[in-house]
């Protein structure tokens, strides 16, 4: 088989970061998770933080899950898949939805004017609960690292550390 014309590199590393999460869910499926919920204010109201981990209180780095622009709840089972691959690496891995039920009525509705009338004015506030979480996060015992950020599409995951 042969590929007709070059790949560029958004095409490369979608096809490599792909490809490295399959085997890596391939190999840490079955792992436990143990989820814990909470909740950090917002600019405009509270969001909530969903943490994965391994059974018990060992100190792990965390890493900062956070959505696409569909929210979370679409691709609830993406989303901790990625998580608990994750967390099978010895990682802690906390998930911000930072979606109102409001955010996510208007985001599910799919109008494309409502939908850019909701970024134009949530946007901010969305990256205020987002800080919050993150500075709660990191002051909270055990941490052996700093946070790191991790973006997760349904398409293309992107991983930076640490922030």
């Amino acid at each position: 088989m042969t590929i007709q014309g070059e790949l560029d590199s958004t095409t490369l590393r979608t096809v490599v970061v792909s490809l490295a999460l399959i085997i890596a869910s391939a190999c840490a499926s079955g792992a436990d998770l143990t989820v814990r919920e909470g909740s950090v204010s917002g600019a405009a109201g509270d969001g909530a933080v969903r943490c994965y981990s391994a059974p018990g209180d060992d100190p792990r780095p965390v890493v900062v899950l956070l959505h696409g622009a569909s929210g979370f709840t679409p691709f609830a089972r993406h989303y901790e898949s990625h998580a608990e691959v994750l967390v099978a690496h010895g990682l802690r891995v906390c998930a911000v939805l930072y979606y109102s039920a409001e955010d996510a009525t208007v985001i599910a509705d799919r109008n494309r004017a409502d939908r850019a009338g909701l970024f134009q004015r949530r946007f901010m506030d969305w990256l205020v609960t987002i800080r919050r979480a993150i500075d709660h996060l990191a002051s909270l015992p055990p941490a052996s690292q700093a946070p790191s950020a991790c973006w997760v599409s349904r398409k293309v995951p992107i991983l930076r550390s640490p922030l």
